[in-house]
């Protein structure tokens, strides 16, 4: 299946049954019905977030949706690519859009279409002379456009509807595999390495020790380009792998998956442990959880990271009450429990 198929499909997952409804608290961000209501609250801002891009939680979030589905299908750097560094207000990805030759008058299946003005964005899913088919976060079923309306939703457009500003394509051809060229395999000497999206960039999973992966040839630095099974086309570091001289294929990976709990932890710093937004001691703590305290339980999710000096750092999930928070802890202070 193409990238370009797999973006349109999301979009029509996250429609279907009535479409994904934001919350109005942090609570069941998962859950498409549940704690439905109007605060812009959407498990896409807290993502976002957690990847250390600006999540804007409890803020008008159709952006946000739509970098959410790129992230997912094409990853952080090309997401950002397309959309730019102000992803999350549809002026800016219109002028990132202008700036860079992308922003056309005419649709193209899997462009963002933008409108009013810079004041909503969805996706093209179909289109023909008469209409466009749209993919649209924090909207409603509603004919026109609505810039927020709470809902994930499959919407229609007339070709020359006055509201349509213009359309930023996307170059999908770009991203359909089949251009990796294997000249060689190497095998991991350690556990737990991460495979990243670019040099020192976004992790994208890890592999262990034995794990074969295939190789290119291309490198930069210290890092080896490498095709993984299970997690898809990255960079490993070099220090790492050792050349392999078998044409065994590639063992098992590991995929990253926040979804996923490790085993329950308990708490071993005293007094306390800090929660914060990303892996490392410069990133502020949770508003709502800033910390835990000695011997509190938490749940350790699949989504391990490492900070600028290399140390882990254990993604957690905390309940209190009904209520679930997501954030990082250093992984030396939680045991299993």
């Amino acid at each position: 299946m193409s990238k370009l198929q797999e973006f349109l499909n999301l979009g029509d997952q996250y429609a279907a049954d009535g479409g994904y409804l934001e919350k109005k608290s942090d609570a069941y961000l998962d859950d498409f019905k549940k704690n439905a209501g109007y605060n812009n609250y959407t498990k896409f801002a807290r993502d976002v977030n957690n990847w250390g891009q600006p999540g804007c939680q409890a803020q008008p979030w159709c952006a946000e949706y739509q970098f959410w589905k790129l992230v997912k299908i094409l990853g952080i750097t090309k997401a950002l690519q397309i959309m730019g560094g102000g992803f999350y207000n549809c002026v800016s990805i219109t002028n990132h859009a202008k700036a860079n030759g992308t922003w056309h008058s005419t649709p193209k299946v899997g462009a963002l279409v933008i409108f009013r003005k810079g004041s909503h964005v969805g996706n093209v899913q179909s289109f023909n002379k008469s209409g466009i088919n749209t993919n649209e976060g924090n909207t409603s079923s509603e004919a026109g456009v609505v810039a927020n309306g709470g809902a994930v939703r499959n919407k229609y457009y007339s070709i020359n509807d006055p509201a349509i500003d213009g359309y930023v394509w996307i170059d999908w051809d770009e991203n359909i595999q089949g251009t990796w060229k294997k000249i060689g395999t190497m095998t991991a000497t350690v556990n737990d390495l991460y495979v990243r999206e670019t040099p020192n960039g976004y992790i994208m999973g890890f592999i262990n020790k034995g794990t074969v992966v295939e190789v290119d040839g291309k490198t930069t630095g210290k890092w080896t380009h490498a095709k993984v099974e299970g997690i898809g086309v990255g960079w490993i570091w070099t220090g790492y792998l050792d050349k392999e001289t078998s044409s065994t294929p590639a063992t098992i990976t590991n995929k990253q998956d926040k979804t996923q709990k490790l085993f329950d932890g308990v708490v071993t710093a005293k007094p306390t442990l800090y929660v914060r937004t990303w892996s490392g001691t410069e990133y502020p703590t949770l508003k709502k959880i800033p910390y835990l305290n000695y011997k509190d339980y938490v749940e350790v999710m699949n989504y391990t990271q490492k900070d600028s000096k290399r140390a882990d750092w254990y993604y957690v999930r905390i309940t209190v009450g009904k209520k679930k928070y997501y954030g990082f802890c250093k992984a030396q202070y939680i045991a299993k429990k």
